[in-house]
Parts: C-alpha cells; sequence; structure tokens
C-alpha cells in the first residue's frame, strides 16, 4: 500500500473526531501411543526475525532516531493550523510554538526535524495560538540486532479483532499493530479468535480469515503468536445442562473440542506457536467452571493440538488471577502436569502484591515455565468512544505502571509477560491501551519499548534489599540489551529517595522509563515513581546481596494418556467457592462421568474409586470399559453424604482412577459439598448489631444512588441504583468487641432477600490491617423469598484491590468489619434485604 493511502487512512480516523480544542487525533497419536512431555525449552521457539523498521508513511507516527520527523494534519484542522507546539508527556515544552504556514494555504503537515528520544504531545494552533486539535508521537530507540528469541517481553494486542474496527482498512491495520508490537521490542503477541467464525458447522470451516491474515503478518513481522479463543459456537452447545450460558461454557462433547484443536494445530501450523485453549474459565463470564472442568478441558486439548502439530506449545487454558488454593489441588489431584507446557495466568493487582499472588502459580505450574498473558492497569476514560483518552496524568501514571509492572512479575517467577494490551481497548469506562484510536502513541508505548530494550534476553537474578527503605525496589537482571550483555538494575521508589548501588559498582549507562539517557553517577541516586534502567558490566552483580526469585516447585514428571474422564453436572450444581459441585445431605445422588478415547486404537480397562472422605457411601464397583477409537462411554457415580459433617460442609475431593493397559491410567478428582445452610451448627454467636439499620453505612461506586433504613419484618433493607460505572455495592457494618467473631469458629449465617435486581452476592471480612477477604454466597437471584446463606471463612479469599496482608491468611481476631453485598448490571435497581447475621461452628 502506498504512503499516501496509509496517511489518508490515518486522517480518516482522525477527522472524525476532531473538535476545538479537543483530541484529533488433524490425526490421533497411533495405536493410544503417548508422547513423552516437552522440555521447558518447547516454549523456546524459533521465528525468523530482522531489526525492525517502521512501515512507510510511519502509521501511528512513529519513528526511529535520526529520521526526520512529519507529523500529518487531519484533514479538519488543515485550513485552521496557522502554528504548532511540542510537549513532552509531562506537558513541558519541547520547542517554542512555531509557525507552520505563512500563507491561507492548507497545511497537510508539520515537519519536526530530528527530535532525541521520547514521547511527544503536537497541538495544532490556530492564527490566535488557540489549540485546535492535537495528537501525539513517539521517536525510539533502533534495535542493534533482533529480538532475541528468549526475551520475556510480549503484548497482548489482539490484532484480529482490533483490527476490525478500521474497515475497510484492516489488513493495513493488521500490518500496523504487528509492526508498532515489533519495534516495541516485543517477542510474543496475543491474538483472539472465535470458534464460530473458523468452525461454522460440525467439521465445516471457512476459508482464511481475519485470523488466519493476523497470524501471517505477525510472523512476516518476526513475531511469534500466542492465541486464545472462549466460547463454544451454537450448534455445539447443551441447552439441557447450560441453560442459554452455554455459548460461553465449554462443549459437553470434548470430541468436538479435540477435532477443532486438532484442525487448529494444522491450519495455523509454522504461523501461530502456542495456544491457551480456553480463557478466564474460572469466572462467570467466561464459563464459571470448576478446576475439575477446566483439566479435563485441558487434557482434551492438549491431545488435540499434539495430535495436529507435536511442536505447538499447549498452555494451560489460563485462569483471571493467579489461581486459589483449592485450584492448585485440582490441578494436582487431577495429574493435569503433563498437559500444559506452560502455566499461564492474568493480573491486575499492584505490582507489589505479585509475589505473593503467584504464589499457587508456581506451585501449580509443576516445574512449567510460568506466563502472564494479560497483566495492564485499570485508568479512567476522560473522553467519549472510540477515543476513550485518559488524563495527562493517568497517561503517565501507565508508563510508570509497565516496567515495574514485568520487573515484579519477572522476580515473582514470570518467564513471559505479555502487557495487556496494544490497540486502544475501553471496557466499562477503563482505558487499557497504549496506542490511541488512530495508532498514535500513549507515553505507555514508549514505556514497553524501553522495557523491551533493557530486558530483551532478561533473566532475573534477585532482589537488592535496602534497609530502612520498604517502599523502594531495586530488582537485579542478565539481560541482552541491543545483543551486549549486561547487568541490569530497575530501580523506583513509591516518594522520591536516595541510595546507592552496593560497593563501587561501575555503570554504562542509565535511562529513564522511557528508554531516554540520564547523566549516570556512581554515588548517590535518586529514584521516584519512574522507574531508571541502570546498566552495569555482565557479572558486576554477582556479590551483591541478593534476595533471589521466589522458588517454583520441582518438575514432575509425568506421561499423558489419551483416556479422558469428564463429569457432567449441570451449571445449576456448580459453586466455584468450593471448586465443585452442590450436592444434596441425606439422599443419594448420581455424578455422571464421560470416558473419552482419544486414540485410534480400541482400549479396554476398569475404573474404580481412588479417594472418597470417610463416611460418603459410594455405590460404584470397579467397572470394566470399553472404548473404539475416538469413542465415548458414559458411567455413574452414586453418592451419598449422609448426614453431612464436616467434610459436606467444606468439600472434598473424590478421585476416579483408570486402568487401560499401555493406554495409560487416566485420572479425575472433583470436589462435592452441600449447602452450608442445610447443616445445623453446633453453636451461633448473634451480631447483635446486624439487625440495627444505624450500624450499617452505604458503600456503593461513584455515580450510584444507594439508602438503607430498617426493613418490616426486621433486619435492614438496601434500595442500590446503578448507573454506566461497574455496579457494585457492598454496604459495610463496623464490628465493636462483642460482635467480633470467636476465634474457633466456621463461618457467618445470614438470611438475604433479593426484593428487586440479579447479581452476584458475597461477604468480605475486613481485617484491621484494611486486608478484605472475600467469598460467594449461594444466594439465587431469581428466587424472591428469603434465603439462609453461610459464608465460610475456610473459602474466603484476599481481595487484591485491598491492603496486602503479610501472612495472607484470614485471622478472625483481626476481623473488623463485614461488607455484605451485590456485584449486579448496569443501569439496574436491586432491593436486598438482609438479617439475623450470627457466627456459626459446625
Amino acid at each position: 500500500m502506498t504512503t499516501s493511502v496509509a496517511v489518508s487512512w490515518i486522517e480518516s480516523a482522525i477527522s472524525v473526531a476532531v473538535v476545538a480544542g479537543a483530541s484529533a487525533v488433524g490425526a490421533a497419536p497411533a495405536n493410544g501411543a503417548r508422547a513423552p512431555i516437552a522440555a521447558a525449552s518447547q516454549s523456546l521457539q524459533h521465528v525468523s526475525r530482522r531489526i525492525p523498521a517502521p512501515l512507510a508513511g510511519h502509521p501511528g507516527n512513529v519513528f526511529m532516531e535520526g529520521e526526520t520527523v512529519r507529523i500529518p494534519v487531519p484533514a479538519a484542522l488543515r485550513d485552521k493550523t496557522r502554528f504548532r507546539r511540542v510537549t513532552d508527556e509531562r506537558g513541558e515544552e519541547v520547542a517554542q510554538a512555531a509557525a507552520v504556514a505563512n500563507s491561507a494555504r492548507p497545511v497537510t503537515e508539520v515537519v519536526l526535524g530530528r527530535l532525541p528520544l521520547g514521547w511527544y504531545r503536537i497541538e495544532f494552533l490556530d492564527a490566535a495560538r488557540r489549540t485546535v486539535g492535537w495528537t501525539s508521537a513517539a521517536v525510539l530507540h533502533r534495535l542493534g540486532v533482533p529480538v532475541p528469541q528468549d526475551s520475556p517481553v510480549c503484548v497482548d494486542s489482539a490484532t484480529a479483532w482490533f483490527a476490525a474496527r478500521y474497515r475497510p482498512e484492516e489488513e493495513r491495520a493488521r500490518e500496523v499493530f504487528a509492526t508498532l508490537a515489533a519495534l516495541a521490542g516485543a517477542n510474543w503477541i496475543r491474538d483472539r479468535l472465535s470458534w464460530g467464525e473458523i468452525e461454522t458447522g460440525p467439521d465445516k470451516y471457512a476459508a482464511p480469515t481475519r485470523y488466519d491474515s493476523s497470524a501471517r503478518l505477525a510472523t512476516e513481522h518476526g513475531l511469534k503468536t500466542l492465541q486464545v479463543f472462549h466460547s463454544t459456537p451454537g450448534w455445539a452447545v447443551d441447552k439441557a445442562l447450560d441453560g442459554e450460558r452455554g455459548g460461553r461454557r465449554f462443549p459437553r462433547d470434548l470430541r468436538v473440542l479435540y477435532r477443532f484443536c486438532r484442525t487448529l494445530a494444522v491450519r495455523f501450523k509454522g504461523r501461530v506457536f502456542a495456544w491457551e485453549p480456553w480463557n478466564e474459565a474460572n469466572i462467570g463470564g467466561f464459563g464459571g467452571h470448576p478446576i475439575n472442568e477446566m483439566c479435563s478441558l485441558q487434557k482434551a486439548a492438549y491431545l488435540g493440538f499434539k495430535a495436529g502439530d507435536p511442536r505447538v506449545t499447549v498452555c494451560w487454558n489460563v485462569f483471571a488471577g493467579g489461581g486459589n488454593d483449592l485450584q492448585t489441588e485440582g490441578v494436582l489431584e487431577n495429574e493435569a502436569w503433563p498437559y500444559f507446557e506452560t502455566y499461564n495466568i492474568h493480573s491486575y493487582s499492584a505490582p507489589g502484591a505479585y509475589r505473593d499472588q503467584f504464589a499457587n502459580a508456581r506451585q501449580a505450574a509443576c516445574g512449567r515455565p510460568l506466563w502472564i498473558s494479560e497483566c495492564g492497569i485499570r485508568l479512567p476514560t476522560r473522553s467519549a468512544p472510540p477515543w476513550g483518552d485518559m488524563t495527562p496524568a493517568d497517561e503517565l501514571r501507565q508508563a510508570e505502571f509497565i516496567a515495574r509492572s514485568v520487573a515484579s512479575s519477572l522476580y515473582a517467577g514470570v518467564d513471559r509477560h505479555f502487557f495487556f494490551i496494544l490497540g486502544n481497548y475501553i471496557e466499562h469506562d477503563v482505558q487499557f491501551g497504549l496506542l490511541r484510536h488512530d495508532f498514535t502513541p500513549r507515553p505507555g508505548y514508549c514505556a514497553l519499548a524501553a522495557v523491551g530494550r533493557f530486558l530483551a534476553g532478561a533473566e532475573c537474578r534477585g532482589q537488592l534489599p535496602l534497609e530502612g527503605k520498604p517502599e523502594t525496589r531495586a530488582i537485579v537482571f542478565r539481560a541482552r540489551p541491543d545483543g551486549r550483555r549486561q547487568d541490569v538494575v530497575i530501580a523506583w521508589a513509591a516518594r522520591a529517595t536516595e541510595w546507592s548501588l552496593p560497593g563501587k559498582a561501575r555503570i554504562d549507562g542509565m535511562f529513564d522509563y522511557l528508554g531516554r539517557p540520564r547523566p549516570a553517577t556512581t554515588g548517590s541516586l535518586r529514584v521516584g515513581p519512574r522507574p531508571v534502567f541502570i546498566l552495569l558490566p555482565p557479572g558486576e552483580t554477582d556479590d551483591w546481596p541478593l534476595e533471589p526469585p521466589p522458588n517454583k516447585a520441582p518438575a514432575r514428571p509425568g506421561t499423558p494418556t489419551p483416556i479422558v474422564l469428564q463429569t457432567q453436572m449441570p451449571l445449576s450444581a456448580v459453586r466455584l467457592n468450593i471448586q465443585g459441585f452442590q450436592a444434596p445431605v441425606g439422599k443419594a445422588f448420581d455424578v455422571p462421568v464421560d470416558v473419552y478415547n482419544f486414540s485410534d486404537a480400541a482400549v479396554h480397562g476398569v475404573l474404580a474409586v481412588d479417594k472418597a472422605p470417610p463416611g460418603w457411601k459410594l455405590d460404584f464397583a470397579p467397572a470394566s470399559v470399553g472404548l473404539d477409537p475416538m469413542g465415548r462411554v458414559r458411567i455413574t457415580v452414586r453418592i451419598d453424604l449422609e448426614k453431612g459433617g464436616r467434610a459436606a460442609l467444606f468439600g472434598a475431593w473424590v478421585q476416579l482412577r483408570g486402568d487401560f493397559g499401555k493406554a495409560g491410567r487416566p485420572v479425575l478428582a472433583f470436589r462435592l459439598a452441600a449447602d452450608p445452610a442445610a447443616i445445623e451448627p453446633t453453636s451461633a454467636h448473634v451480631v447483635a448489631s446486624g439487625d440495627r439499620s444505624g450500624a450499617w453505612a452505604d458503600n456503593i461506586v461513584g455515580g450510584a444512588r444507594m439508602q438503607h433504613g430498617p426493613a418490616p419484618g426486621g433486619g435492614v433493607r438496601f434500595d442500590m441504583r446503578f448507573a454506566d460505572s461497574d455496579p457494585w455495592a457492598y454496604p459495610r457494618l463496623d464490628l465493636d468487641a462483642a460482635d467480633r467473631p470467636p476465634a474457633d469458629y466456621d463461618g457467618l449465617r445470614l438470611t438475604v432477600q433479593l426484593l428487586e435486581g440479579s447479581g452476584a452476592v458475597r461477604v468480605q471480612f475486613i481485617e484491621d490491617n484494611g486486608a478484605s477477604y472475600i467469598t460467594d454466597l449461594s444466594v439465587k437471584s431469581d428466587v424472591r423469598t428469603p434465603q439462609i446463606a453461610v459464608a465460610l471463612f475456610r473459602n474466603a479469599h484476599w481481595g487484591s484491590w485491598s491492603k496486602p496482608d503479610v501472612n495472607r491468611r484470614l485471622d478472625l481476631d483481626r476481623v473488623r468489619t463485614i461488607l455484605v453485598g451485590i456485584n449486579s448490571k448496569r443501569n439496574s435497581t436491586v432491593r436486598m434485604v438482609v438479617r439475623d447475621l450470627a457466627w456459626v461452628k459446625y
């Protein structure tokens, strides 16, 4: 595509939004054979790579050092622009406002000459020197060598989806995304794929699509693609078990998934190098699956991908968050580790929380590489879509966050870090993107490019302990910026402070958070919220007293089996707070289990119960199972929890194991628990203030309205009216000494009545240090009568939005506040009654 077309394409995106003073701008394994587990080096795949260069016309106004910076003026501003002003990210003028026209002729571009490395805001001024619009530009360091194949710096780009906004120029948009990711020093990008758009009907596949184009262009620009999908096409949905939410959930027939994954691996071989076979299935928006269902999906997907391309990397179907204790147990109980080669998680927490937050992931990874395939910062928008620009102050916050986030995650054990997200992306009035709507950069894009340069091929060595400076961090790496081996220190502080490197460290260079050089000094260094990069000769930090990164779990050996087991419980029985299914007390019930044979040979074996809690009755004698190639057989396990007990209250594992000879010993472990409200506590301690309206305080998201008062019949009624903001409301009850929980109790029992509205009702327990522990209540949104519910302390997990907690554990003697609230729907009304609060012991 010619330069003139590229410029006009950018202009068309800009001109629509310009207003005065506003932003202008496959086969199965033979004979049931089981492939040996891939080594960690499997993730080190190679793609042909050269030093990246901008596209013709510099879409996005991204230039290399030494190039003449030419900025196209939006068509709507050409008759108005007479002067221009250039500032940096802090609003400081880089050059005085200068004339760009001496006559009435339209101005098509402004020429800024050769600018030093950095980010720039270019304001277009009229004859009276009033701002009539603005755009941005970046000048980046030209990489000295191609990005190393093992570099940890990656970016989520969602190229295939985002480029569709720029029709009919979406092919060009895909190439721009690829180029800008490569210029920022990214090793991998992450994309998105819609299953139903590829497989339009059973075994019916579309001709080349935007996903094929996106993967091809990424590869041509030297990028490795991690691809993910997270929806089931309508033709594969089981409405009997999953209702209207079936499209968000896994397909019930795992053979459908297996065939799809096998086909994807063949179709995208050499262009997509790694796959996440679902996105955030552990939360309701993407299916709300308990861990046993995630493990069964993982096994079938792994076998399918490997049948299509044995060399492709199969990732864990990524968690929202780092995974909790029960999810980690589930990965181990289900012996899922032979079926993933990287363990993938997401985080939107503060960087200081990563080490603790990723502890479970380091354990569940079982020695495999840990990837964080989404990691970003939520910042509010201040202009209407499609621009959704942030304030200049928030743009700085995003830029400051990036190096802190990448450095902290690598120290916490992460091997590949994908920043979320490259393109302009607005979600619920929150902006995540490094680029603006017309591809022009925010300062954060330059910050990512600095990290991509200085942490190229980086390996974290540890953290430098800074005595007396708890809010200052210095993380040390061995890396290869521009192909040269260096020790690299990334340092920052919550507020400006002075500190010095150990000994008489030799410094090769210092750079700020956008990659700009700054004077190097061997004496006292001044650091603040904006990270600095300090480059030293290789080995210079060998004698430093570093705190090493936390230990990862040892590698677990294992071999996949083509026999996969899967529960078939209805969605209505799923309880995510116990990572399992709710079961009745005092009567037997059935758990259907499907057995699959993902091989091309008939197999025969036996299934038996390997583990179950004492006192539970399981009517399941060893069952003989014969399976044809790609066959499926259903068996039923009958279970009776009898009268309940603590195992039924808190939930427990039932584990099945098969023996299929050479085909392997498949495992399925799932959790069952009773509704706590169905089990009578042995003692209770009434929270006297819980029924007093005056003891509660309103607590609702900004922009929404809330009021409360006494409810007829007792308790407190809360009326909430939500707007367009995130719809949460958590009324607050501060506890006096008499109402605090006894140390040996199990939970909080209460009655909740939803008079109007719907959502997830939850309880938060707040410790005196500000740490919050949250758990779901089994309150049904469609029931208008009072419902008894129990919030068990054991099921409460730390909320990443709250203050950090040193021991990462809910301490009852420190609980000072209760929040009982709801996460509802935007622009909805909720009326809820809460009463009869009591601490209970079983």
